[in-house]
């Protein structure tokens, strides 16, 4: 008998959709049945057919079309949603720091009757998780499909032509939301600081949309493209991808998508994403903007082709749709035992 699972997510906001994509198809080998549910859409992006939409208090209703048998939830809101559910075993994923921070839900976690077996998009998240709940967490990275994001990809003077850039020149690409913690600001000023020792026609470009945008100055080397549905498809536009991030970033899914395409990663030495990358990035000492333009200058002098190839590699290897359906399934079953 096919067994069903049901994944559950606050909303489809970027990269979300690709997240929960990524994990039906880890509980698909599993031999699960899935059905996704998104409490709101984001309204960004055009919503699959296949995708469902309900506020938590109509999930009860769902549930009890049919037996389920694992429970895999998204954030804060979905594990509160999920918790509430029957089901055999439910496998509860922090993309984020802090989920349990405050004392209140820790109090409510611990009077939890149904097994949840908590885990972190990263073995920091996963850390503090453990520290916050007094008990062992797991690390469930997100599960990328290498093969396939390459099949989507354009080539570079397409993907140039599609964003409005220019065909040539070294372009330096930020792709992700414009938050204050990603630090788009200290993009800016550690590629101001390369200057002209990335050449005459070198670009900024912030592939993407948020409150930092109104802050960003607008020259000539620099462009906003905004938001962009389908982003990793234009990733090969750009001759280096860089992040910024804070200490708060906990995985970097468009750096891992850049590795994927083999695109090189310039990158602050944050956990989160040194974890994800697997070492196949170049990482400069966080917030020095010297450090980060010295990092950039030596990827646009010596391109590493052989760290590109063990980028894809790493990816391939350690976060494809199979090696994170072991992981899951090394989450879920215990607590199935557990429940059973």
């Amino acid at each position: 008998m096919t067994r069903r699972a049901l994944q559950l997510c606050p909303n489809d906001h970027p990269p979300f959709g690709d997240v929960c994509a990524g994990f039906e198809a880890a509980l698909g080998e599993l031999g699960y049945s899935v059905t996704t549910v998104f409490f709101a859409p984001a309204g960004i992006v055009a919503a699959p057919a296949t995708r469902r939409y309900q506020p938590p208090r109509m999930l009860r209703r769902l549930a009890g079309e049919q037996a389920i048998d694992l429970v895999l939830t998204h954030r804060y809101k979905g594990y509160r949603a999920g918790v509430a559910l029957p089901s055999r075993a439910q496998v509860s994923l922090s993309h984020g720091f802090d989920m349990f921070k405050r004392r209140r839900r820790r109090w409510l976690a611990r009077l939890a009757r149904k097994p949840v077996a908590f885990a972190g998009v990263s073995g920091a998240v996963a850390q503090q998780m453990a520290r916050h709940l007094g008990r062992p967490c797991g690390t469930l990275p997100n599960a990328i499909d290498a093969a396939a994001l390459r099949a989507r990809l354009l080539d570079r003077l397409a993907a140039r032509q599609a964003l409005g850039l220019p065909a040539d020149g070294y372009l330096v690409g930020v792709v992700g939301r414009l938050h204050w913690w990603k630090r788009p600001l200290l993009a800016v000023e550690g590629f101001s600081r390369a200057g002209q020792r990335l050449g005459p026609n070198a670009k900024l470009v912030f592939l993407g949309a948020g409150d930092e945008a109104a802050n960003i100055p607008r020259r000539p080397d620099i462009a906003l493209a905004g938001f962009v549905p389908d982003a990793s498809r234009y990733l090969r536009a750009f001759d280096v991808v860089l992040s910024t991030s804070s200490e708060r970033e906990a995985f970097g899914m468009s750096l891992v998508e850049a590795l994927a395409a083999e695109v090189p990663v310039v990158c602050a030495a944050q956990p989160g994403p040194k974890e994800a990358l697997g070492g196949c990035a170049r990482f400069f000492a966080d917030a020095d903007a010297d450090a980060l333009a010295r990092a950039l200058v030596a990827s646009r002098r010596a391109p590493d082709a052989a760290l590109c190839a063990a980028g894809y590699r790493h990816v391939a290897e350690n976060l494809s749709i199979g090696a994170v359906a072991g992981r899951l399934a090394a989450l879920a079953e215990p607590a199935a035992r557990v429940a059973g």
